[in-house]
Parts: C-alpha cells; sequence; structure tokens
C-alpha cells in the first residue's frame, strides 16, 4: 500500500512537472511573440528603391476560401511585385478560379504556369519548378494558397530583410471562418503550433514555416535554385539550414 502511494506521488509530480514546462512554454511564447511581432518598420529609402518580389502561389484544388485568398494577394501595398500562379494538374478547377482573378485584375503582374515540372520527389517543389525559373526578381515569396495577405503584410516582411537576414517567414494566425475544419485549424494554429514556433525561434533553433516564407533567390541559385530542395519533402526545413549555415 504504501509503495503504491509513492507511486501515485511521484506520477503526480510528473505530471505537475510537465504542466508547469507547458505553461512557461506559454508564457515565453507570448512574451516573446509580443517583442518580435509588434515592432512596425518604416522604410528607410524611396518606396521605388525597395527590391522586387515574385510571389510564387503553388495551388491545387479548390477550397471554399480560395478565391478570397487569392484575391488578397492582387491588394498589396508595394510599388513592384509579381504573382506566380503554379497549378500541376491542368484539368484542376482552380485554373477557372485563378485564371477569373487575373482577369479582374489586370494592372497586377500575374502568370499562371500549368504542368509544373518533375525535378524530384517533392510535389510542391514540382509545382512551383518553372514559376521559379520564370522568376524576374531576387526576392522570393513562397506562399501557400490557403495564405491571406493583408495589404501591408509583404512591405513588413521585406523591411524585415536586413543585409544579414537571407529568410524572413511569417507566424501563421488563423482568420474565424464557417466550417468545422477551419475551427479545428483556428485552435491548432492559436495553441500549439504557434507556442512551439515562437518557442523555437526564441532559441534560434530552425523551425521556419514554409507556408509564408520570403527568401533570397540569389542565395538558393548559388546551390542549384529550388529543385536542389525537391529531394526533400520538408523543403523548408533545409532551405532555412541553408540560410542559417551561411
Amino acid at each position: 500500500m504504501e509503495s503504491l502511494d509513492y507511486t501515485l506521488l511521484g506520477l503526480a509530480i510528473l505530471l505537475f512537472s510537465v504542466w508547469c514546462f507547458n505553461f512557461l512554454l506559454h508564457i515565453l511564447a507570448i512574451v516573446y511573440g509580443k517583442w518580435k511581432l509588434s515592432r512596425k518598420l518604416t522604410p528607410v529609402v524611396p518606396l521605388e528603391e525597395l527590391p522586387g518580389v515574385t510571389i510564387l502561389k503553388p495551388v491545387v484544388g479548390v477550397d471554399p476560401h480560395l478565391y478570397e485568398n487569392l484575391e488578397t494577394f492582387f491588394s498589396i501595398k508595394y510599388p513592384q511585385y509579381e504573382l506566380m500562379f503554379c497549378i500541376q494538374d491542368e484539368m484542376d478547377s482552380a485554373i477557372m478560379v485563378v485564371q477569373s482573378l487575373v482577369q479582374k485584375y489586370p494592372d497586377v503582374d500575374s502568370k499562371i504556369f500549368i504542368g509544373g515540372k518533375h525535378v524530384g520527389p517533392n510535389p510542391k517543389v514540382n509545382n512551383m519548378a518553372i514559376g521559379y525559373e520564370a522568376a524576374k526578381y531576387d526576392m522570393i515569396l513562397v506562399s501557400d494558397s490557403g495564405i491571406k495577405m493583408k495589404e501591408e503584410a509583404l512591405m513588413d516582411m521585406v523591411l524585415h530583410m536586413k543585409e544579414n537576414v537571407g529568410l524572413v517567414h511569417q507566424m501563421p494566425y488563423a482568420c474565424t471562418r464557417k466550417g468545422f475544419s477551419s475551427h479545428m485549424e483556428k485552435i491548432y494554429f492559436a495553441t500549439q503550433h504557434a507556442k512551439m514556433y515562437l518557442t523555437a525561434n526564441f532559441f534560434n533553433i530552425n523551425c521556419a514555416t514554409g507556408m509564408s516564407c520570403l527568401m533570397r533567390k540569389n542565395i538558393i541559385d548559388e546551390i542549384g535554385g529550388l529543385k536542389h530542395f525537391s529531394q526533400y519533402l520538408a523543403e523548408d526545413f533545409f532551405l532555412a539550414e541553408m540560410f542559417i549555415n551561411k
């Protein structure tokens, strides 16, 4: 009986220790996020001197929010950027959605690439390969089709790209939308996902997210371009690792 009491006490201490550790991670993430994500930068050079940005949008299939998500990229407040929509399957119904937006915003530099290019086992890299090769700007933003961009977000990312910085990624923030999957997404990204990513960044651990990631193309080209990372399924991790080692 006494042995059982000690076992329960040890288990209680262990569970309490885990809870305390998890609670501290939450506090650290909140404090670090407030400090890191609340700083608003202003351009130190004229807007026309800011570097151009190529936005790669890998698109697969149509979800209820695809049109709404993609449309936000046509109203970004940034002096020069191009939108490169990459669609693997020529029968994908997403093509009609993208074409309607391209026609709606003829003044926005946008292109559609269909078919992709097989350069390795990573399907996302295969999808973006042709768009990447056609990019005319040195700054590359890889942005998933599920991302909704605020007007000033690209400007903020570029301004954080200092001389000693090769990669800037965004923390996902889930919008309130209808549907069970949207609720689950919001719960995950606003709790466990955000906590671990912020904590990892605080300790300089490679934990970049490839959902919305701004990178210097010339550095990627030095080791063979985006196709070099097609050999990895977690291409975002190895891209970040490459920039860290640079």
